[in-house]
């Protein structure tokens, strides 16, 4: 069984970490050519869209996806009523970000995040299609089939946004980059996928995936919040332009944290929920999996910092060069993984109630660092590092 679950470990990392790099490759061209056409503006209006998404997104899954990845028996009961119910969900939840528009649009003072809101707020119900495909895939440890879908994706996706910035559309380019990326990762999950949803619910089933769903739901709402509230406080007190700055700052943080350790959490949940009774192997895995981030994230990380100036000189042009004010900072708070690798152990184990304290915890010393940003946007990325 050893052999079996390490050759399956290394074929989900290996697909897993080709499709991150081939799509954050794809990602990092568009970016570039976007930049270029682009203001700051834009994506810092984009950035507020997304997180608005981001956060509700949260409530359309419930963790009764994490759920089915965790459970070791899951009955076709279970993954049906999961489908559906999260397609209601999803209703609501497209519902409000349409009603709540302008009342979104007057709290940041950008009028024109009215529209984009509400055009926008289709990803959720594109989303919620695919969920349980993707869930699946997740649960085989079928990384392949996943990369490939993100790939074509993010491919089809930045083309459309780039045509469109080319053609004078602006924000435009980037709302519609991300509606048909989303659109097409459900189309995919559908066509790659041999699941089909029954003509079947039962509250019980999905009362049954709760008990454990609830406290990962938790979890993820406190962790959401408390991780990006910053794009929120700093889209309010501070010109939409440095949120733009901000916004390409963080995101390329958050590639080098995708590249490092991401891949390796990624299939962790999965893997450790298979393996569970066996503690030993639980426990070897673990160790062999944190000796690996550690030492990618401490190389790539300090070549990253003696050298950010200019790499974002090269990536996005002279135009651009203030996003490395923080970038320089972000980078070196890039250690977070390190943590997440054991909160994910901790959930994979079904201890979502111990899971739900460890995201309390990370998520009180995140919330501390929010006073910094009254004090400046350098402040706040300062107090991360130490916290």
């Amino acid at each position: 069984m050893r052999q079996d679950i390490e050759k399956t470990t290394l074929n989900a990392f290996i697909w897993d970490y080709i499709g991150k790099f081939a799509s954050h490759v794809i990602s990092f061209i568009i970016t570039i050519i976007l930049t270029k056409l682009l203001l700051p503006k834009d994506f810092g209006l984009i950035a507020i869209v997304m997180i608005i998404i981001g956060v509700l997104g949260v409530f359309f899954d419930l963790g009764l996806g994490q759920a089915i990845i965790q459970r070791k028996k899951v009955l076709e009961i279970h993954k049906s009523s999961v489908f559906y119910f999260n397609i209601i969900l999803s209703i609501f939840i497209f519902t409000a970000l349409f009603i709540s528009s302008e009342e979104i649009a007057i709290f940041f003072n950008q009028m024109e995040l009215e529209t984009i809101i509400k055009v926008s707020s289709l990803i959720v119900l594109f989303n919620a299609f695919g969920t349980i495909q993707k869930t699946l895939f997740v649960k085989e440890l079928n990384y392949k089939t996943l990369s490939i879908i993100t790939l074509i994706a993010s491919s089809v996706g930045g083309a459309v946004g780039i045509t469109m910035a080319l053609n004078g559309f602006q924000i435009w380019s980037l709302v519609f980059q991300q509606l048909i990326s989303q659109f097409m990762i459900s189309a995919l999950l559908w066509k790659f996928s041999n699941w089909r949803p029954e003509a079947t619910f039962s509250i019980n089933a999905l009362r049954e995936l709760w008990s454990y769903g609830f406290k990962m739901f938790l979890a993820g709402i406190i962790s959401i919040i408390s991780n990006r509230s910053d794009y929120i406080f700093i889209g309010k007190l501070f010109p939409i332009n440095l949120l733009g700055y901000y916004q390409r700052a963080k995101t390329l943080e958050q590639t080098v944290v995708s590249y490092t350790s991401v891949s390796i959490i990624n299939i962790f949940f999965p893997l450790i929920s298979k393996i569970q009774k066996d503690l030993e192997l639980v426990k070897e895995t673990i160790e062999k999996s944190y000796i690996i981030i550690s030492y990618l994230i401490f190389f790539i990380i300090g070549i990253l910092f003696i050298n950010s100036r200019e790499i974002i000189l090269v990536l996005f042009g002279e135009n651009w060069l203030f996003v490395d004010n923080y970038f320089s900072i972000l980078i070196l708070s890039a250690f977070t993984p390190l943590v997440s690798l054991l909160i994910t152990v901790i959930s994979s184990l079904g201890r979502s109630d111990e899971f739900l304290k460890a995201t309390i915890f990370n998520s009180i010393a995140s919330i501390m660092n929010y006073p910094f940003i009254f004090i400046g946007i350098e402040y706040f990325l300062v107090s991360l590092i130490f916290s």
